[in-house]
């Protein structure tokens, strides 16, 4: 597996425990613990993604542009393997 893989398998698992945690919230709304835990989940997400999008460039839409072009159409993009 090569660095850039790696470093979006973090991404992805991060964001499945903030997924799992915040479905866990949907039936435990008042569990204390489970919302200290959804923070602490949403930190290390915000900070996988912007660890891979700083190294390999926008994973969303959303996080693409820049003052002096727009990046999003740079390839490879994550999702194509062969590229990668």
């Amino acid at each position: 597996m090569t660095d850039k893989q790696s470093t979006l398998r973090q991404v992805q698992q991060a964001d499945f425990v903030l997924l799992e945690t915040g479905l866990y919230l949907n039936g435990h709304p008042a569990c204390m613990e489970a919302l200290a835990y959804f923070e602490e989940a949403k930190k290390a997400a915000k900070a996988a993604r912007c660890a891979y999008e700083e190294t390999y460039g926008p994973l969303t839409l959303s996080s693409a542009g820049g003052e002096t072009c727009f990046d999003w159409n740079e390839s490879p993009l994550p999702w194509e393997w062969e590229a990668n």
